[in-house]
């Protein structure tokens, strides 16, 4: 009985929580969530732009393994490159055309165009040019560059370089 009476005057000396303490306790949550959401705002923003990033490289790797594989079997005397145009005859003795245009900002197939047309994406340049061959042949070695610019959310742009190599096979 007197556990009983000793937890009954317990409970009326107890007394509630202040207002003071309660509008302290209420700013640090507020605080701790406004944090929160800060991070995973950013985090969010970081993804999206992480997503566009990929998808300018896979556009971009898309056109170069299209070229490369038509390159490789195409006929190498044929093979001429310059500015933003190369021109060579395929394996079946069709003439190919791969050009950039400025206007549109896309690189086209004989007048196609084989990029994304994804508006936060843009193909600032495409370059093309023979160098010469390596270990001492003359065998020609395309050299491909494409300049992307990916604009976020925000507006900001974040520029981007890529370019990659190809020799034609030869076959003897």
């Amino acid at each position: 009985m007197d556990y009983l009476r000793n937890i009954f005057r317990k409970i009326r000396e107890r007394r509630g929580t202040t207002l003071v303490e309660m509008m302290i306790a209420f700013s640090v949550f507020g605080i701790l969530i406004a944090i929160t959401v800060s991070s995973f705002k950013q985090s969010l923003e970081l993804q999206q732009l992480s997503a566009l990033l990929m998808e300018a490289h896979d556009t971009v790797g898309l056109v170069f393994e299209q070229i490369s594989r038509e390159v490789r079997t195409s006929d190498v005397e044929t093979l001429t490159a310059s500015g933003g145009t190369l021109s060579f005859t395929n394996q079946y003795g069709v003439p190919i055309t791969y050009t950039f245009d400025n206007g549109s900002k896309s690189i086209q197939r004989d007048g196609t165009v084989i990029t994304s047309e994804n508006q936060n994406i843009e193909i600032r340049g495409f370059r093309v040019g023979l160098a010469p061959g390596t270990q001492g042949t003359e065998y020609k070695r395309l050299v491909m560059t494409v300049e992307t610019v990916v604009t976020d959310r925000r507006g900001i742009e974040y520029p981007s370089v890529i370019q990659t190599s190809v020799s034609p096979r030869f076959y003897e």
